[in-house]
């Protein structure tokens, strides 16, 4: 029997609600066999992906570290079966029992007390069965789950992730990142077995199921909103009624033909909306109704009842995205009671009153196609901060704790909306959706094209994945996009019935959610350009929305240190693309994303502006890509802002990396903030100021335009203080200036300052300003910027050649190298104390306060933890700090199971003694 269908059953609580995770029988075989003759050999916990359950049990060291991955190449070509007994009490027997599997990757069979139930085919919602006939009450049950890798059966060498031979039948419908991507990653990792939750939910013939709500209006204080959800029918199989037809008849179509059901069954029920402000405790709507269900007998398609009402809510308080208010929520409960008021069922949801709207952005139309990426949420237009998303682990290992971690520092940074991106990443989870919901995080989230062609996919189990996962995510206020895919054409022949499927679905199941059908299209751009991160201010002033840039970094050597040899992190590197450097960093070249010429001397470029690359120490190196990368991610999201509103947002590329690894990130696989996430942060801030520089590459002589640019996204009122410097290559001070601005309200404000000609004495020095926003004397933003004079400006030839056009980055193999000139320079010495240390479970705060108690200011000053099991988020970091100047911020650290417990804070600059303390 096919499993594969198209609807979601929520979780319920009590006795409805079964969870069969924990620790289950685990053993592989070559070949599918009868369950009942195996031996089990091995431990398992569910949920939970092959590669770590081998893991955990000791069968193989683990898959992250050194070169371990390559230990794992044998496991796609095994049969995995996971096996769990388990008692249903005799109180539990019910109409309906749900056998529900939320996610298996990647061919499932299901076995329960010795009985096939069926196959089923697909690792983002499924396989379900209904199995109330099948279930032994009162004693034992066994249940056994045979999984198959998505390339099981594959000739070693001849799998391909990114499907190019569309003469295979059926192909699998998966994330190619998470199934041996040979392009961007080493190629090792690849997502096997009952990764999401197994539970069996017991209901009642006559049940509640996909529940709903939608705005309709916002109107001052008064929200307009629609409710919807499926009453159950007994003489309805739930999970077999056709979502659609298949065939080529249109017989679906014409279902109504037969006429509309015009009595109803002898039966009553009553329904109860009830609404509580999850903040306050107070209950704002709550109302029932009586409803008879219909009789369905001369209809040739009948379904579930779908009962719907409209709801005026009065005085209730709105969903806001992050930098726009609080994201407030109510606790939706919904109960169905019979005619002698027996409670049936119960659905709990999450409702944000919001309307998120897209209309066209004020530029010049350029292409025949081309789509709306001007935001407004709840009336408001804003500029988006968006960022794209990928899963937390390649294995699909995701607790609670590291998604709440991830995505507060999201929150904080001022990210107001989260691409899941579809080529690595997954269907997220509740928990993720949950989190977003309470953080204020709005979510696009990416359908299952990705990079390729479809045609060759089976459209009905496309069809299924699809539904399932949006009935159970539209229930979301957080859901704000959904989107075909990735990087794919959706107007190729070979594509557009792919595309018919999302975009059908996204129009009947979600009205309220918006849908793009790929990106980039219609105005939205991926930019990978090797160039100057000021190209950005003068090539792309008509682009609509950025939906993808950045630029690689190593990540935290922190980190790194924690899983590669001694012997590796200590060694100093030979030249990268050499086979010396292959032959004695295996375990790092393992480390890697992307390692192809196109992408790997960029990041070395920008990092020899920062220190001296030959010969480097792996500690230096990562040091040096982030910083690089820092002052890339600040420029290109300042020159995206200040073109609002022709830009209307962007997204860059990528937060967190699945793995540890080298390559795109402003979060590195253990969950280390690196320096290009507190850029963004910094960029990102609601209220912000910044240098509107047209170039970081100058010639001496040359007078450097200071405009400077107040953003207002939050639309704040009153009275603020900016400042200009300027700063020598020996950080003395010698330009300034200071004044008092009024907001109004306005989203920016443009301020002259007089141009700075660059002195001789600057030529091959970088020189150094900084833009700082105060509000009743305390710093609110800042930005800095380290700009260089270079003698080979002075060639007028060469120099028009780099700002004609968007040229690669230059290689800095004899200097000026900027972390060398800085601690070259005069030196100043920092003092530090830390206080309100408090420890809850896995988390430590604490509040840092920071001086600058010598003569010149201090850079990069960057607090964090040294101790492995540590990784530490600070309020800023890698930031400049003045002379006298004293900063009190808040740190959050998340502690490992191998973290001490006592862990030291380390305060650097490259111009000042280290200072260590402890978080006790």
């Amino acid at each position: 029997m096919d499993l594969s269908q198209p609807y979601y059953i929520e979780k319920r609580s009590g006795a409805a609600h079964m969870d069969l995770a924990g620790e289950w029988d685990f053993t592989y075989t070559d070949a599918p066999t009868d369950p009942a003759g195996i031996e089990w050999t091995m431990k398992a916990k569910v949920p939970g992906t092959v590669y770590w359950q081998l893991y955990e049990a000791g069968v193989l060291p683990h898959p992250y570290e050194k070169n371990n991955s390559k230990l794992y190449a044998w496991v796609d070509n095994k049969v995995w079966y996971y096996r769990r007994t388990f008692t249903v009490e005799e109180d539990r027997r019910a109409d309906r029992a749900f056998l529900c599997l939320d996610g298996c990757a990647y061919y499932t069979r299901l076995f329960l007390n010795g009985e096939l139930l069926g196959e089923h085919e697909g690792m983002f919602g499924g396989p379900y069965a209904e199995v109330a006939e099948k279930l032994n009450y009162g004693g034992e049950n066994e249940l056994v789950v045979e999984v198959k890798a998505c390339d099981f059966g594959y000739d070693p060498g001849k799998w391909d992730s990114h499907n190019p031979d569309l003469s295979v039948k059926n192909f699998p419908i998966i994330p190619w990142n998470l199934a041996r991507d040979w392009y961007s990653t080493p190629g090792d990792f690849i997502a096997i077995g009952p990764w999401g939750d197994i539970r069996i939910e017991f209901l009642p013939a006559y049940h509640l199921s996909r529940p709903v709500f939608l705005t309709e209006s916002i109107d001052g204080n008064k929200v307009r909103a629609r409710f919807e959800v499926e009453i159950s029918d007994p003489e309805v199989d739930e999970l077999r009624v056709p979502l659609n037809s298949t065939g080529g008849d249109g017989g679906f179509q014409f279902s109504l033909s037969f006429g509309t059901p015009d009595t109803r069954k002898d039966c009553r029920f009553v329904i109860r909306i009830k609404l509580t402000d999850r903040g306050t405790g107070e209950v704002v709507y709550d109302e029932s109704e009586a409803y008879s269900p219909l009789d369905w007998q001369r209809s040739a398609f009948y379904e579930n009842n779908h009962y719907q009402r409209s709801l005026l809510l009065d005085g209730i308080k709105l969903w806001q995205p992050a930098g726009l208010g609080d994201p407030a929520l109510y606790d939706a409960e919904i109960t169905l009671t019979d005619e002698n008021g027996v409670l049936l069922d119960t659905q709990r949801l999450s409702y944000g009153a919001r309307l998120i709207e897209r209309e066209y952005t004020a530029g010049e139309k350029l292409r025949t196609r081309w789509g709306k990426y001007a935001f407004k949420v709840n009336g408001k237009p804003i500029f988006l901060t968006g960022l794209n998303w990928m899963p937390l682990d390649f294995f699909l290992k995701l607790p609670y704790e590291e998604y709440r971690w991830t995505l507060e520092r999201a929150r904080d940074a001022g990210v107001q909306l989260l691409r899941v991106w579809n080529g690595g990443g997954i269907q997220e989870t509740e928990t993720f959706y949950d989190l977003c919901d309470e953080l204020g995080i709005m979510v696009w989230q990416d359908g299952f094209p990705a990079n390729n062609q479809t045609s060759n996919w089976d459209h009905t189990v496309l069809l299924h994945q699809a539904a399932m996962n949006l009935f159970r995510t539209r229930r979301h206020p957080s859901l704000a996009i959904l989107c075909g895919g990735n990087e794919f054409n959706p107007y190729a022949t070979d594509n557009l019935s792919s595309m018919a499927v999302m975009e059908e679905l996204a129009e009947d199941l979600a009205p309220g959610v918006g849908f793009v059908r790929t990106t980039p299209d219609r105005g939205s751009a991926h930019i990978y350009t090797d160039m100057e991160p000021t190209c950005y201010r003068q090539f792309y002033k008509q682009i609509p929305f950025l939906g993808e840039s950045g630029v690689h970094s190593f990540p935290c050597f922190k980190s790194l240190r924690q899983q590669i040899s001694e012997e590796e992190f200590t060694r100093p590197l030979s030249d990268i693309f050499s086979a010396e450097f292959e032959q004695k960093n295996p375990e790092l070249r393992n480390h890697f994303c992307e390692f192809i010429p196109s992408r790997i001397p960029r990041m070395l470029s920008r990092a020899s502006a920062i220190t001296d690359i030959g010969g480097i120490s792996l500690e230096d190196l990562c040091e040096a890509t982030q910083v690089a990368s820092y002052e890339f991610y600040e420029i290109m999201i300042q020159s995206m802002r200040e073109n609002y509103p022709v830009t209307g947002g962007l997204m860059p590329w990528v937060y967190r990396r699945p793995s540890l690894a080298v390559g795109i990130q402003l979060m590195d696989g253990l969950g280390d903030p690196i320096a290009p996430y507190y850029a963004l942060k910094e960029a990102y801030k609601p209220l912000t100021v910044f240098v509107s520089l047209p170039y970081v590459t100058w010639a001496a002589g040359e007078d450097v335009p200071l405009t400077v640019r107040v953003v207002n996204g939050a639309g704040k009122t009153g009275t603020r203080r900016i400042a200009v410097r300027l700063y020598g290559p020996d950080l003395s001070e010698i330009y300034s200036e200071s004044r008092e601005i009024t907001l109004d309200g306005d989203y920016q404000t443009v301020y002259e300052s007089p141009a700075f000609r660059l002195p001789d004495a600057f030529r091959e020095r970088f020189f150094f300003i900084e833009a700082s926003l105060y509000e009743d004397g305390v710093l609110r933003a800042r930005s800095f910027y380290w700009p260089k004079v270079l003698a080979a400006m002075d060639d007028s030839d060469f120099r028009a050649k780099r700002r004609d056009g968007m040229q690669p980055n230059l290689m800095f193999e004899k200097g000026p190298w900027l972390k060398r000139q800085i601690a070259e320079g005069p030196g100043t010495c920092l003092t530090a104390s830390v206080g309100e240390c408090r420890r809850e479970g896995c988390r430590l705060s604490f509040r840092l306060t920071v001086k600058n108690d010598g003569p010149v200011p201090a850079f990069p000053v960057r607090p964090d933890t040294i101790d492995d099991g540590t990784v530490c988020a600070m309020e800023d970091s890698f930031f400049f700090l003045r002379p006298g100047e004293e900063r009190v911020l808040r740190g959050d650290v998340l502690l490992r199971d191998n973290a001490p417990d006592v862990p030291t804070l380390r305060l650097t600059s490259w111009n000042a003694p280290a200072v260590e303390m402890r978080l006790i």
